[in-house]
């Protein structure tokens, strides 16, 4: 029977002593390791314990957002521009011009949007404008059939425009029979219920707009750069 105490009291003292090991290879601080050293030997202590809490906060509210500079900034768009396409369904076509958002892409608190506009037109493609915006969603069959109101929330205006910290290789205009591309970076954002991206590219002195949209869907599954 004292053999059996015995044996579970050293496990017990093994599995507190593998604990504090365990934490502090963790957090691979000495001033965190004596700490939580000292809350495992000495029990619920709160005044040890609001030690930890204090340096945890510190540390946490010391921390910067990750801000990429420019030369950071250029080399993941120049990346992100020889990257393949694997978004397929986000893609819009005027006449013989397409629009296609290729891929979605995010390294700390940036977007990237990969675009590639296509002429198939013996016209060249003067570029106006490219304009990122988010809007209501439009509304869906059922909606329509049902006359169901389309989604509005009072903290949010009708129209968001979104302004890039970033552009690569702009688009300035599409040669006929030949494809433009860009990569606008952007700060990190996620759209409201009922809202989606707009993306919408205005023709210098003619009429073919090129718009596509996007929806949370595509913002969620941004890929890693």
């Amino acid at each position: 029977m004292l053999f059996h105490i015995a044996f579970w009291a050293g496990c017990f003292l093994l599995s507190g002593e593998s604990h504090v090991l365990a934490q502090a290879t963790v957090c691979k601080d000495p001033g965190m390791i004596n700490l939580l050293t000292a809350v495992r030997r000495s029990g619920p202590n709160p005044a040890v314990m609001e030690q930890v809490t204090e340096q945890a906060g510190a540390r946490k509210d010391g921390e910067k957002p990750s801000v990429l500079s420019k030369e950071a900034l250029e080399q993941y768009c120049e990346r992100i521009s020889r990257d393949r396409s694997w978004l397929f369904f986000t893609q819009s076509r005027y006449g013989k011009m397409k629009i296609r958002m290729c891929g979605v892409y995010t390294h700390g608190s940036t977007l990237f949007f990969l675009l590639r506009v296509s002429n198939r037109s013996p016209l060249d493609y003067e570029v106006d404008s490219v304009r990122f915006f988010i809007d209501e969603a439009p509304r869906t069959l059922i909606q329509w059939l049902t006359k169901t109101p389309p989604v509005r929330t009072p903290f949010h205006p009708k129209i968001i425009p979104l302004r890039p910290v970033f552009v690569y290789d702009s688009l300035t205009s599409v040669k006929a029979y030949g494809r433009g591309l860009c990569v606008l970076a952007f700060p990190r954002f996620t759209l409201p219920r009922g809202r989606r991206l707009f993306i919408e590219i205005t023709e210098r002195n003619g009429g073919r707009l090129l718009c596509v949209t996007a929806s949370n869907f595509v913002l969620e599954r941004a890929r890693f750069i």
